[in-house]
Parts: C-alpha cells; sequence; structure tokens
C-alpha cells in the first residue's frame, strides 16, 4: 500500500479525533449563536422597543440552537430540554 492509500483509509484513531474536532466546532457554533440572539433580546429591552417578534425569533434560535448542542454531547447522561422549554 502506498502513502495515498493510507491517507485514503486513516487510523481509527485519527477520525475519532477529526469527529471530536468537528462536534467540538459545532457546538462552539451553537453557543456563539446563542449569545449573539441573547445579546439581541437583551438590546431590544434595553431600548424599549416594541419588537415581540425579534424576541420571539431569537428565543426560538436559542433552543434550536441549544438542542443542536444537546445532540451532539449525546454521549453524557444529561437529558436534553423539555419540548417548549
Amino acid at each position: 500500500m502506498g502513502r495515498s492509500a493510507d491517507r485514503a483509509n486513516p487510523p481509527v484513531a485519527e477520525a475519532e479525533i477529526a469527529n471530536a474536532e468537528i462536534a467540538n466546532a459545532e457546538i462552539a457554533n451553537a453557543m456563539t449563536a446563542i449569545l449573539l440572539h441573547s445579546e439581541a433580546i437583551r438590546q431590544h429591552m434595553a431600548r424599549g422597543t416594541d419588537a415581540p417578534h425579534h424576541v420571539d425569533d431569537s428565543t426560538r434560535h436559542i433552543v434550536s440552537n441549544a438542542r443542536r448542542i444537546w445532540a451532539r454531547l449525546d454521549e453524557t447522561d444529561a437529558p436534553p430540554p423539555a419540548e417548549g422549554a
């Protein structure tokens, strides 16, 4: 087998590391989205703007991103948040 064949079939440990790095990146992305949407809500509230649809959209995005994190942390014993939480 040549080097290219070795690269095409990386060892399992290498593949697991790559999957862990992808999972970490997805978790970081989802956490960043949660922080951004939380800040958007805070700013709307601080301005006293009457924009319930913006707040509603942001809260839905927060819940969606939290679920993305739970999906990536499926190896933990903690259950995901209940629907509508």
